[in-house]
């Protein structure tokens, strides 16, 4: 491959050393006769890899097998899994390994939890992963694991997720453990039906009182390669005066007529600043301009007259989004208590509650890679289990949208049903309209004051950091 946009070409080529020297990546700068050759590498991701391997050489090996997202439903309800959970499995025996080494690094936006967890490679045909510490009440974590034997490799990814109670190490062992058997007998969409891969977890504790999680494959055979780690993802937010938006979320249930579709989605959304406020903010308008990331993922499961099921799945992103605005009001307990000094802690704290919501998105989203004829970010899973998507020769309109292809989709709470405009503006993303006590702080972010009966932003002469009373 050659770099042209340079005053001078850049070559980028492979060697070839023979048959017992590895072949190498290399850089030339044609400047003419003579041109220095310095290596170079090739960068890819490539997963988790546990901390003591960083920085030694690895192999890498490539199988041939099918690879889909999968739901998972645990036993637990205190555990709470994403939709897009990853599973592979490898339908032939043999796999091309790298004649090269590489070398793992550490990626830059990894977590610096020190709750990981990691269970090395196979011993005794078995893979073992320890949890020997502790973490809060609704931690977040990804699950990956693999699992190679008899020449065949099976992997999984679970995640993100929650664990909303609390409890001992052991029962959070054995809500892993019932993670890991499901997402590896759960075969991906296309794979014949014949392929789930059958595995025992059980959950013992050690002399030091840590839960010890022993994965074996229930045929008996013994586990050649694999490992399972347990990596925590960022924590949840903590409101105070310097506020991070992250990772705002609402689930929202629909049921069709008749029950022929119910609709299950889940909204995320991210905002890209940090907030400093006082306590005479009273509320926060969020509107679409601040959005750094927007998700909607969600799930029809639609009954046809003669009985046939299909589950159609729906990924949306910001570009979708036609009308985004939600309202925060923040409640302060310490106003009770107008007593308390200003440097005391349990005067600055805050809650919050999200009272005004309206998203607007089509029914349809766009495609995310328009050089395919179909679109991926609507799938359907048919009645025998295989996966289509969109644009594919009998699925070109799915049936729950048939009627209104073209409509709108709308979700709010009950307080914003009350205050939505007109239909026609319901789909356009219109600005809001000033408020006594608003202020733009940036583009989408909208802060509320306390205002007067004559709606003047309450000011604070004492400095006492309360409002004056009206």
């Amino acid at each position: 491959m050659v770099d042209w946009s340079g005053a001078n070409p850049v070559v980028f080529a492979t060697t070839s050393e023979g048959l017992t020297t590895p072949n190498r990546l290399i850089t030339v700068v044609d400047s003419g006769a003579g041109s220095a050759v310095t290596p170079n590498q090739m960068v890819a991701r490539v997963g988790v890899i546990p901390p003591p391997l960083l920085g030694q050489p690895l192999q890498l090996a490539v199988g041939v097998g099918d690879g889909g997202r999968v739901a998972l439903c645990p036993a637990n309800r205190d555990v709470v899994v994403q939709p897009d959970n990853w599973v592979w499995r490898g339908v032939g025996t043999s796999m091309a390994s790298a004649q090269g080494s590489f070398f793992a690094l550490q990626s830059g936006g990894g977590t610096t939890a020190s709750a990981n967890f990691h269970s090395g490679g196979p011993a005794g045909g078995m893979l073992v992963i320890t949890l020997d510490k502790d973490w809060g009440v609704e931690s977040r974590y990804c699950i990956s694991a693999r699992i190679h034997a008899a020449g065949r490799g099976a992997d999984t990814r679970i995640g993100s997720v929650t664990f909303t109670a609390a409890g001992s190490r052991l029962e959070c062992a054995q809500r892993i453990c019932d993670l890991l058997v499901k997402a590896f007998a759960a075969p991906p969409p296309g794979n014949p039906p014949n392929t789930p891969l059958n595995i025992t977890c059980q959950v013992t504790a050690n002399v030091l009182g840590n839960a010890v999680i022993t994965v074996k494959l229930a045929n008996g055979t013994l586990i050649q390669g694999g490992n399972i780690d347990i990596i925590q993802k960022g924590p949840p937010p903590v409101i105070t005066g310097l506020w991070d938006i992250q990772n705002a979320g609402l689930w929202r249930k629909e049921v069709r007529k008749h029950e022929l579709a119910r609709w299950y989605r889940c909204y995320e959304w991210r905002t890209a600043h940090s907030l400093w406020f006082e306590r005479r903010a009273e509320g926060l308008w969020i509107t679409r301009q601040a959005l750094e990331t927007f998700t909607c993922s969600g799930h029809c499961i639609y009954r046809f007259p003669n009985g046939r099921t299909w589950v159609i799945w729906r990924t949306y992103s910001r570009a979708d989004l036609v009308r985004f605005r939600v309202h925060y009001r923040f409640w302060w307990p310490g106003r009770l208590n107008p007593l308390l000094p200003i440097a005391d802690p349990r005067a600055n704290r805050t809650m919050m509650s999200m009272d005004d919501l309206q998203i607007v998105l089509p029914m349809t989203p766009a495609d995310p890679n328009p050089s395919t004829p179909f679109n991926e970010a609507v799938m359907i899973i048919d009645e025998n289990g295989v996966q289509h998507f969109q644009g594919q020769p009998g699925f070109e309109i799915p049936p729950d949208i048939a009627g209104n292809p073209n409509g709108f989709q709308i979700a709010t709470t009950a307080e914003s049903t009350a205050q939505l405009p007109p239909a026609a503006d319901r789909i356009r993303d219109l600005p809001m309209q000033p408020m006594p006590g608003m202020a733009n702080l940036q583009p989408g972010v909208i802060i509320q004051w306390l205002v007067d009966k004559d709606g003047k932003v309450l000011v604070d002469h004492d400095n006492d950091g309360w409002a004056d009373p009206i």
